[in-house]
């Protein structure tokens, strides 16, 4: 883990949960990277974007979600390789959610119960990572439509249907309005269409002492919002 490098008065901070497939590495772009132990190119485009992702949004931290994270052929040095060289610190990427049991969903899908397994272990990082404690907001960069596999009664099933989750087109991956979104999603704004991001996971919400980007109307909405609760 990196996490020793985050010193405590950086905290609170925001996490993204990166995938990799579909996500910052698509079929066919025109420039790519190929770190030795990568298993397919990445692209060097989506890279980038992310890069500016991160360094937009304050205190924003990466924890790997992509079944890149156990590959033994040397995948994840790959992967935080092509990242540092194309603008995101090593020190920017906190850890990896961890793997449990590959259960299998009854009449469903490879896809379906790959969904399933990614949204579990997020949630369980979320619930019992050292790190998890000092997460204000969060958002997960996936090809999967992660948020209709949420279950019900799970910590993070209320946000199906609301935003904690930027799925990308796999054939295109990152784009810059997925990074807007996820922006966005990161530091609490109402989304541009009038709908609401998911505000805050905790009750004690620290979003109005934040060194952020958030406007006062944005603010003022979110207090509006706490009290109806």
């Amino acid at each position: 883990k990196s996490h020793e490098c985050m010193m405590e008065n950086e905290k609170p901070y925001r996490v993204i949960f990166l995938d990799v497939d579909g996500v910052i590495a698509i079929r066919g772009g025109s420039r790519q990277i190929s770190p030795p132990g990568a298993p397919v190119p990445l692209d060097l485009e989506c890279l980038e974007r992310l890069a500016n992702l991160v360094a937009s949004v304050p205190r924003s931290r990466i924890v790997i979600s992509s079944n890149w994270r156990t590959d033994k052929m040397g995948a994840l040095p790959a992967l935080l390789t092509a990242m540092q060289q194309t603008g995101t610190p090593a020190e920017m990427v906190i850890g990896c959610t961890s793997g449990g049991r590959r259960g299998s969903v009854a009449g469903g899908t490879y896809m379906g119960a790959l969904g399933h397994r990614r949204l579990r272990e997020i949630l369980r990082w979320l619930e019992k990572d050292e790190d998890a404690a000092g997460v204000t907001q969060w958002v997960a960069l996936d090809d999967l439509h992660l948020a209709k596999f949420a279950p019900t009664g799970e910590r993070g099933s209320s946000w199906q249907g609301q935003r904690r989750w930027v799925r990308t087109e796999p054939s295109v991956g990152l784009t810059n309005d997925d990074c807007d979104l996820a922006r966005r999603v990161l530091l609490g704004l109402p989304e541009e269409d009038g709908e609401d991001c998911f505000w805050c996971m905790h009750d004690d919400c620290v979003l109005e002492s934040l060194e952020c980007f958030a406007t006062e109307a944005a603010l003022k909405l979110h207090s509006e919002r706490r009290h109806e609760v």
